[in-house]
């Protein structure tokens, strides 16, 4: 009888201690028991009309994640933890992916899980704001659209079903009711909106995938509205997607035949769609900002009838809309903080710009790859204008021209420092002179001269980029003045002598700096005869060239906000710039521009600088410019 009794003991002993292992388990290690599932006895035993999650310390449910939500595991291990704390239960948490339930499966379903239960719960929330707790089936749901909206899902379920047990019950009891479910529901600016009676959540943004004037631009600011304004994030992409009945058309798309006045942009419903249009690119940022501050402005419930119809004139009065010389000229630099996410629409975007401007030739900087595989080039090409080659490869400040209005007379390219290109950081030669060992084969001083197709003038185009403080060891402020200062003394002042000795044209030079027109870098150039057009200029602005760089929304995969300077920012904080080099005295500054579009927030955290020029006569002597 004792050895029975022992043997008795000894089996409950191994039974306390595999339940207390439970605790342990952390959905990664050691395989659980394969989840309980209902059956008949019991749920003749179970009251009507609940669900017993945890009964008297016994654990009848699992817990569920979505393996693919970052913060899930984290939330599913402290609901675990909750349970332990107050109810004195092991629970197990298992992805939703480790095994597969039938219908009788019991489970606690956090996120956005594979599980049908999951899709139902998010299908009553559709909005950023919303969330749900409740029961769906045998199964307990918790599920928000995000990870925040899960976490106050979780937060509810804890503060009305565990938070209300003593902390540090033992053997406490989980039961709720099936039928008192709870529908977060909360609270937009944009309550509603109806497009001929049919409700937003149906429909899907589409631009015109040929268009060249900013429709991708306001397509993705509206799809940012909505996701703010009204907590849903509307579908948006080019018009080589297969239509269908609920669209918001943006542009000239291919399933819509849209009209617009001249110097107009507007909106109009067509059907049960909404097209929005403008007329060229100014029109495109007043429509952008039209959508945003007034097209739903003042009411939480809208709707566009099928009668809907208003257009305004476009205000965009800038003065670079016409050209006030003969030629243009355009640098920007395009590219961005490495740690910024390069979307496929910066190029598009870009695009609307240039030919918005219509420049006869545009430098950019910090041209890398992924330039290449926008639309940028593609639309570019598509308007005529064309890449300056060297035949050396890839650079990254490299010159387009248009190719309907001057033509390629000659081009010059000049590279930085050594030859080296092992990488690393800035290095001194064995003279103590500093060069930049990591980027020379791509930048350095890209020389071209052109000719105007009507009038047969020339003028040289010079774009470059000079060494930042990335490069420099220490990294501290203004150390990269040592190596600009070569750069500029061994190579652009000496380029620009040799292309005005060979081809007798005024040289226009511009680019990214990395330096203010006070120090060292462009205080040389003005020593060696250069001019800096901004002071020469007849019309100019007080605008700095350089800002914050742009926002990036992980669930939209766009850029949904700029961070442009205000607009009297200072031009003396650039380091974007236009200086001139004219030994024939010809070249006249009619115009330089620091861009500030808000447009331009959304592609680096660079503004493009503008100047307008004429060649004339030179002036007699004695006479200023």
């Amino acid at each position: 009888m004792k050895k029975l009794l022992s043997i008795l003991l000894v089996t409950v002993m191994l039974l306390s201690m595999l339940v207390a292992c439970q605790g342990g388990d952390d959905g990664k290690g050691t395989t659980p028991p394969k989840p309980q599932t209902t059956t008949a006895p019991k749920q003749e035993q179970t009251p009507e009309g609940v669900l017993e999650l945890i009964k008297d310390g016994t654990v009848n449910y699992t817990i569920v994640y979505n393996r693919n939500q970052d913060e899930a595991y984290t939330l599913a291990t402290r609901l675990r933890n909750e349970i332990k704390e107050y109810l004195g239960a092991n629970i197990y948490i298992r992805m939703d992916t480790e095994y597969d339930p039938d219908e009788t499966t019991l489970e606690i379903l956090l996120g956005n899980t594979n599980r049908p239960e999951s899709q139902e719960a998010l299908a009553q929330t559709p909005r950023l704001k919303d969330y749900f707790v409740g029961v769906i089936g045998n199964k307990y749901v918790v599920a928000g659209n995000n990870e925040a909206m899960i976490e106050k899902a979780l937060n509810f379920f804890l503060s009305k079903y565990v938070y209300v047990n003593k902390k540090g019950t033992e053997n406490g009891s989980l039961i709720v009711d099936a039928e008192d479910n709870h529908l977060g529901l909360g609270s937009y600016t944009l309550n509603s909106l109806k497009i001929a009676g049919e409700d937003l959540s149906k429909y899907s943004i589409v631009y015109a995938e040929k268009g060249t004037s900013g429709e991708a631009f306001v397509a993705y600011v509206l799809q940012n509205y909505f996701y703010e304004k009204a907590g849903l994030i509307v579908p948006t992409h080019d018009d080589t997607v297969p239509a269908t009945d609920f669209e918001i058309l943006i542009g000239d798309t291919s399933r819509s035949d849209p009209t617009v006045g001249k110097s107009k942009y507007g909106a109009y419903v067509d059907g049960k769609k909404l097209q929005l249009i403008s007329d060229g690119y100014f029109g495109y940022l007043d429509l952008a900002t039209y959508v945003t501050t007034t097209m739903f402005a003042g009411k939480k419930d809208v709707e566009f009838k099928a009668d809907y119809s208003v257009f305004e004139s476009i205000k965009s009065a800038n003065i670079l809309k016409d050209r006030t010389g003969d030629f243009r000229v355009m640098f920007h630099n395009v590219w961005m903080h490495e740690n910024v996410k390069f979307g496929a629409d910066n190029g598009r975007y870009e695009a609307a710009v240039v030919l918005g401007y219509r420049p006869d030739v545009v430098g950019f900087n910090e041209f890398v790859a992924g330039w290449d595989t926008t639309d940028l080039v593609k639309q570019l090409n598509e308007a005529g204008y064309v890449k300056v080659e060297y035949g050396d490869g890839r650079i990254s400040a490299p010159i387009y021209y248009n190719s309907n209005t001057v033509k390629l007379i000659a081009a010059e390219r000049y590279p930085y420092g050594s030859l080296n290109t092992s990488g690393g950081f800035a290095a001194q030669n064995a003279d103590g002179k500093w060069y930049n060992k990591n980027d020379n084969r791509w930048s350095g001083a890209n020389f071209a001269v052109f000719e105007s197709l009507t009038t047969g003038e020339q003028f040289g185009v010079l774009n470059t980029h000079l060494e930042s403080n990335t490069y420099v060891p220490t990294q501290q402020p203004d150390e990269g003045d040592p190596i600009r200062a070569e750069q500029v003394t061994d190579v652009v002042i000496p380029a620009t002598m040799e292309m005005v000795q060979k081809y007798n044209v005024p040289i226009v030079m511009g680019g990214d700096f990395n330096s203010v027109a006070t120090r060292i870098a462009c205080t040389l150039l003005v020593d060696a005869g250069f001019d800096n057009a901004r002071d020469n200029a007849g019309v100019k602005n007080d605008y700095c060239s350089c800002h914050g760089y742009p926002a990036y929304n992980e669930v939209l995969g766009s850029y949904v906000g700029n961070a442009l300077p205000k607009t009297n920012s200072g031009y003396r904080n650039s380091i974007d710039q236009i200086y001139t080099y004219d030994a024939s005295d010809v070249l006249r500054e009619n115009t330089y521009r620091t861009i500030g579009d808000t447009i331009i927030g959304y592609i680096s955290d660079h503004c493009p600088v503008i100047l307008d020029f004429s060649i004339t006569e030179p002036l007699e002597e004695g006479a200023t410019k």
